[in-house]
């Protein structure tokens, strides 16, 4: 029992700072037994908007640190012209952008926004991308059982094939130098 609990404090903590692959992985392990999809789901959920909520809180209080900051204020301007330009769609989906899960929050918490309206954007959105993200888990879930014997046939191959790119990629490093 106790295990269990510190395995869904371990996805709460991981979905709250990295996000996807956390979840993807979970879902995958419940597709196998060892988690509750449903208690997966939802503690991500909650994981999410958590994190969202303490990014735009951040951008709401702490903002002139991020502006200031060379690489932040480069992000910021990024999602600015994409926040003129597609409002909802930037509000909706910023969580699908690579690298733009954590510098979108910060800037619309810069913005007119309330955290009421943001909250409500990230509840939608939240929803979208975590059964996105199930599917592909069960999906990834499926794959492995159904190929999982058939690894074990070509494995031998599979370990040939990674040593020899492992034994060039060393000769042309030093082949380089």
């Amino acid at each position: 029992m106790f295990h269990s609990v510190l395995l869904y404090a371990a996805l709460f903590l991981g979905v709250f700072l990295e996000g996807e692959f956390v979840l993807l992985s979970a879902v995958i392990a419940a597709h196998h037994g060892y988690l509750n999809i449903w208690l997966v789901i939802i503690t991500a959920i909650i994981a999410t908007i958590g994190s969202d909520l303490f990014y735009f809180n951040i951008g709401k209080h702490k903002v002139s640190r991020f502006v200031n900051n060379g690489k932040w204020s480069t992000k910021m301007s990024g999602v600015k012209k994409r926040f003129e330009n597609h409002r909802i769609q930037t509000l909706l989906g910023y969580r699908f952008l690579y690298g733009f899960r954590v510098i979108t929050p910060i800037f619309l918490g810069t913005q007119n926004i309330t955290a009421k309206e943001f909250l409500k954007f990230s509840l939608l959105g939240t929803l979208i991308w975590a059964t996105i993200i199930t599917g592909l888990g069960i999906f990834f879930g499926e794959l492995i059982i159904r190929y999982l014997n058939d690894l074990e046939k070509v494995e031998f191959y599979i370990i040939g094939a990674l040593l020899i790119i492992a034994l060039l990629s060393i000769l042309f490093r030093f082949k380089k130098k």
